[in-house]
């Protein structure tokens, strides 16, 4: 069994993308444990060997409650949260490929992105975070206005029902579950003094997302010997680049091939 500390993620839908599963694949290649959570009426997915799937419900067994109110990112946002309280396990999105073990330093494994936010595409904060307690609170309660919105924004969102404010504020403001969130909440606590420099778990901006599938691409003006994760924006990649295979030579080839990956599909 490995003494590595466990990857958590979490997915709606049948059917992973092959982005996913290379995702999920990386840290298993990498020795740790790993669990895929889902939700939602589908059955599990097909995950890769050494894989785990189990119900979100495990973690968060009023997750029922949110579906259909929140999207799936907003609410892979707050499902974390309970992860990050009812488990020991480290968060990763399924778009982050792992270059290196994870493990937590003082309890906290947390990174900056480009323009210097917290991004939570890669999280672990101690069970007593008061950062983790103060948005926890926030969306909890569904007729929070969260205070780290724009005024406008704010105001905008007050006019709704109280009932449909967390499905009008995930509908207004990109992120506001997520970086827009988290940096505000480390911050306010001094938690963000935890922050690893963006070249640790988010090194290469979104906007750059074609370098992973250049055939001649190199990411070497990018990851150094202190990056642990490459975190893809797949968001933001093309969707032609995310219907086909990466083409040969191609960084994320070259990854794929190295961990004895090949399920395109």
């Amino acid at each position: 069994m490995s003494d590595l500390p466990e990857i958590a993620s979490f997915w709606i839908g049948p059917r992973l993308r092959w982005i996913d599963k290379l995702s999920l694949a990386s840290f298993v290649a990498l020795g740790h444990p790993v669990t895929l959570f889902h939700a939602g009426d589908d059955p599990a997915p097909e995950v890769p060997d050494g894989v785990t799937a189990m119900p979100a419900a495990e973690v968060w067994p009023e997750i029922g409650a949110s579906l259909g109110v929140l999207p799936p990112a907003p609410l892979s946002d707050v499902f974390r949260l309970h992860l990050m309280r009812r488990t020991p396990m480290i968060w990763a999105d399924t778009d982050v490929i792992g270059l290196h073990p994870l493990w937590p330093r003082q309890g906290y494994l947390i990174g900056r992105q480009e323009g210097d936010w917290i991004n939570n595409a890669v999280l672990r904060v101690p069970d007593t975070s008061p950062g983790l307690a103060m948005l926890q609170a926030a969306f909890a309660d569904p007729a929070t206005v969260f205070p780290w919105l724009e005024p406008a924004h704010q105001a905008t969102i007050r006019k709704a029902r109280p009932r449909d404010r967390q499905a009008e504020t995930a509908r207004l403001v990109g992120n506001a579950f997520g970086p827009i969130a988290h940096s505000h909440a480390l911050t306010k606590t001094g938690e963000i003094a935890h922050a690893l420099p963006q070249e640790a778990l988010n090194p290469i901006p979104w906007w750059l997302g074609d370098l992973y599938f250049d055939p001649r691409g190199t990411l070497d003006h990018w990851v150094t010997e202190n990056t642990l994760c490459l975190h893809l924006y797949a968001s933001r990649i093309r969707p032609f680049f995310k219907r086909r295979r990466p083409p040969k030579g191609s960084p994320l080839a070259r990854i794929a091939r190295r961990i004895g990956f090949d399920d395109f599909r």
